[in-house]
């Protein structure tokens, strides 16, 4: 009906918005290497009626193209936000529940959340108030790495606070504040490396420190071509 309304109007371009479950179940069986690109659509097998519905509109869609010559053009979604969409009953996707999560407030979202020792967590929340709450509530999961973003004197502030709160002392040591590694870190991307910096020095057990030779190193190696060459004068 809609196409033909479509040809009757002169509508002289059409969006279809179609579905990733029109491709084939199999193709979307590993998470790890989802199969989404075009010669796999198939042969068909689409993953459910709702797939089988939307594949059969896109060949209409296209057969109308090809009649009619009216433009069109189709995408696949694969996640689709809106107020009637599932969120909080079981059945949301991971982008809803992400969502779902962020709204509420830490102390309820982070033990929702599947953290363990190995996880890392950044603090960075848009004020003081919340950066209390925050740090506290990922302090007291599991995670090893739990870091907050901000100056010494607001660490400090806050570490007052988490104290009062009653948090343990070693795991107040344990917590990575101010985050990141001195780099003189000025910008976004250079406050970004310094975290991924020190976070990748915690998970791999390095120390931060310069990897360069030392002066005695450099001293031991220049006598050493000194001898070396004095050696080589002489037997010549």
């Amino acid at each position: 009906n809609v196409a033909d309304e479509c040809i009757k109007k002169g509508v002289k371009k059409v969006f279809y918005s179609s579905s990733a479950c029109m491709y084939p179940a199999y193709n979307q069986e590993d998470p790890e290497n989802p199969k989404c690109n075009e010669d796999s659509a198939y042969p068909a097998m689409p993953d459910s009626e709702y797939g089988c519905e939307k594949l059969l509109s896109e060949r209409l869609y296209l057969a109308y193209h090809r009649n009619h010559n009216i433009p069109v053009q189709i995408a696949r979604f694969h996640n689709i936000f809106g107020p009637e969409g599932s969120w909080d009953d079981g059945r949301e996707k991971a982008p809803a529940a992400f969502c779902r999560i962020v709204s509420e407030t830490p102390e309820a979202a982070l033990p929702k959340l599947p953290i363990n020792p190995n996880t890392f967590i950044v603090v960075a929340t848009r004020g003081h108030r919340y950066d209390n709450v925050a740090l506290l509530a990922a302090a007291r999961t599991s995670a090893k790495y739990v870091g907050l973003m901000g100056s010494k004197r607001k660490t400090i502030l806050i570490y007052e606070d988490l104290i009062r709160e009653g948090l343990e002392y070693d795991r107040l040591n344990e917590i990575r504040s101010p985050i990141g590694l001195d780099i003189r870190a000025r910008t976004p991307e250079e406050i970004a490396l310094s975290i991924m910096s020190e976070i990748l020095m915690f998970r791999l057990g390095g120390s931060g420190a310069p990897m360069k030779l030392d002066k005695k190193q450099i001293d031991r190696i220049k006598s050493k071509v000194d001898r070396d060459s004095k050696s080589f004068v002489e037997a010549t």
